[in-house]
């Protein structure tokens, strides 16, 4: 519980904060999944591919399972695949942002684990005359697969989609969409080729469901309609509007109240005013003394809000606070930064306000993105035969969904340790535990 006068100079604190979360949400374009249904069983796959290459063994005769990552299988037996990657847009998107850096070095890490040199090399290209040229280069060096991005969801035509999936397929290269589009995957053709998709709209439903499961443990008798539910967003985003709209359906079909919601919008808005729009929320709706926040953008969102209850800023009445946000992450440099991020505020031990972030950490996403290609490169799945299970009804490819994480102070330290365990990473050393396997998470 907090309780703190003042609201000088409050403008100072958003615009540190806002300057981060603004950029890295606009690199975040999800969208929702589709149902699936049990539709076609596995097949059997050879144990020689397509171009004659003799395959050591199978890595997993289940096709839903094919594209993970097995540490059993010998990768080193088969041959060394040549990946190159293709990105629809201007080459200017990757300069300077570490968010592209970043995916170029999961997907490098799977790459070397299943024996594949990953040229991350860029070709950018923003028509069809130049990516048929690009791709003709690629054919003419014998690379064996390739991934693809398309890199801003707002702009991709279906049609420009359709025409360089046939170039595509009509190379023979052997290919897949990489984890750029599958933020983008509302507009890729999902009916002409895999893709693995992100469920945005379930992810704000388990922001909603997680927060009232805290609410039922702590304060039971307190009626749904005296909490006040906010939803930090972005109007601007595709994906993150699917999360509000997931968390606020959640919120209104489980307690039956809306007139609770309080919808905020993280815009360029909030540089402009003199105080955030959560000040002007929270004095327009006085009467809510527990304030549940659901945040759809980063964590950085959570650390501003916490901090501005705490500071001297906040004049409001004492509050219950309570946030959940869609994302976790660590500072790069805990030393200078050490309360930034939600994993570093979690790490010193402060850990009263933000009580859970459900999250998908990029290194599982480009695992599947990889090994989907090197299944495809391999020959032992197809695009027609690959997570079966994923596709709809008179579907002929799937949808696959990734799984999200709830991780709280209780268990963040486990699930990163974990992580370095199943990857086969060192990012977070100080993490490591004994009791720690593979299967200590489910994938």
């Amino acid at each position: 519980m907090t309780s703190l006068t003042g609201k000088q100079n409050i403008r100072k604190i958003w615009l540190r904060i806002t300057c981060v979360v603004l950029f890295m949400s606009l690199l975040t374009l999800m969208l929702s999944g589709c149902e699936v249904e049990h539709m076609v069983t596995p097949v059997e796959t050879a144990d020689i591919n397509a171009d004659g290459d003799i395959i050591s063994e199978i890595i997993n005769s289940n096709q839903d399972l094919i594209a993970y990552f097995d540490p059993e299988y010998d990768y080193y037996a088969n041959k060394r695949y040549q990946v190159a990657y293709i990105a629809i847009g201007p080459a200017s998107y990757s300069i300077n942002n570490p968010y592209f850096t970043q995916i170029h070095d999961q997907i490098e890490h799977w790459a070397n684990r299943m024996n594949v040199e990953y040229n991350r090399n860029v070709n950018f290209c923003d028509n069809i005359g130049d990516f048929s040229e690009i791709l003709s280069e690629l054919v003419g060096n014998d690379v064996d697969g390739i991934l693809i991005d398309y890199l801003f969801s707002d702009d991709i035509d279906n049609n420009r989609i359709h025409s360089m999936e046939q170039i595509l397929n009509e190379s023979g290269i052997p290919w897949m969409y990489g984890m750029l589009s599958s933020y983008s995957s509302s507009q890729i053709l999902t009916e002409s080729y895999p893709v693995i998709d992100l469920d945005e709209y379930t992810r704000g439903a388990l922001v909603a469901e997680t927060l009232l499961d805290i609410k039922d443990a702590l304060y039971p008798d307190i009626p749904y309609e005296n909490i006040g539910f906010i939803t930090l967003g972005h109007t601007m985003v595709t994906g993150i509007v699917k999360r509000v709209s997931g968390a606020e359906n959640a919120w209104k079909t489980r307690t039956g109240c809306e007139d609770n919601l309080i919808r905020l919008d993280d815009s360029l808005t909030w540089l402009d005013s003199e105080y955030p729009p959560l000040m002007e929320a929270l004095e327009e709706h006085p009467q809510y003394e527990y304030i549940f926040v659901g945040i759809m953008i980063a964590d950085q969102d959570a650390i501003g809000i916490e901090d501005y209850f705490s500071s001297r800023y906040y004049e409001g009445p004492d509050v219950n606070l309570h946030i959940v946000t869609t994302d976790i992450t660590f500072s790069p440099d805990k030393h200078n930064y050490p309360h930034r991020y939600v994993g570093d505020r979690w790490a010193s031990g402060v850990t009263e306000v933000i009580d859970a972030a459900i999250c998908l950490p990029g290194i599982l996403h480009a695992e599947v993105v990889m090994g989907a290609l090197y299944a495809f490169m391999s020959g032992q799945a197809t695009p027609e035969t690959i997570w079966p299970s994923w596709k709809s009804t008179n579907s002929e490819y799937p949808v696959f969904n990734l799984p999200y994480y709830t991780v709280t102070p209780s268990n963040f330290r486990d699930f990163y340790a974990w992580l370095d365990v199943y990857a086969g990473t060192n990012e977070f050393p100080d993490y490591y535990s004994d009791g720690i396997t593979r299967d200590s998470f489910s994938r």
